[in-house]
């Protein structure tokens, strides 16, 4: 929303920012849901009567109308859902960083996230933490950071167990969990590490 409030002109975004934003005719968005509100006025700010081309991909309506809306209001083109867009613009990328003054446009991953962090992450994102904290201890299990996994897992059933009671503020319910989530992360990147041939 401070970017929302920022664009409307409410003090916010740094100038730097505003200016970037400004300038830049080329946005991905992820995981946002067009339907909402906030979402189609964040559009409106971004996009004004700019006349740039805008693509969809993997999107869910309840019905057509909000499609035909999102069409007709904002000149959104939906392509099919086997439309490899990320897999296109690496590629893109991935050519034009061949000439040195393009190096910038490409770089490999260089720590990519191994296939027990990347479960991790996918437990998160299903609000399933009893199972990301199962997993983050089962993987430090005989580690050297097995003692911080622990610490992790005991941190979060303390913050599950006093939202249950109540026992937490709630303008401090989102910030723990989000620390804790912090923490669930960067313990399974420091166990990949310590796994790592």
């Amino acid at each position: 929303m401070s970017l929302i409030g920022s664009a409307l002109g409410i003090p916010g975004l740094p100038e730097e920012l505003r200016t970037a934003l400004d300038k830049i005719r080329t946005y991905v968005f992820l995981g946002f849901s067009f339907e909402k509100w906030y979402t189609q006025l964040l559009l409106r700010i971004i996009c004004g009567d700019k006349k740039y081309p805008k693509y969809s991909i993997h999107h869910r309506f309840g019905d057509d109308d909000t499609k035909n809306f999102l069409m007709h209001q904002f000149q959104i083109e939906f392509l099919e859902d086997d439309f490899r867009f990320l897999d296109q613009i690496m590629e893109s990328c991935k050519e034009k960083a061949k000439d040195p003054a393009n190096a910038h446009l490409y770089r490999p991953l260089s720590d990519p996230a191994s296939a027990d962090e990347v479960e991790i992450i996918r437990f998160i994102s299903n609000n399933d933490l009893d199972k990301a904290v199962s997993k983050l201890v089962s993987m430090a299990a005989g580690s050297a950071v097995a003692a911080d996994a622990a610490a992790v897992s005991s941190r979060y059933y303390q913050w599950r167990d006093d939202k249950a009671g109540g026992k937490i503020d709630s303008r401090d319910l989102v910030v723990t969990f989000n620390q804790v989530v912090d923490a669930i992360l960067k313990t399974a990147k420091e166990i990949a590490k310590t796994k790592a041939p």
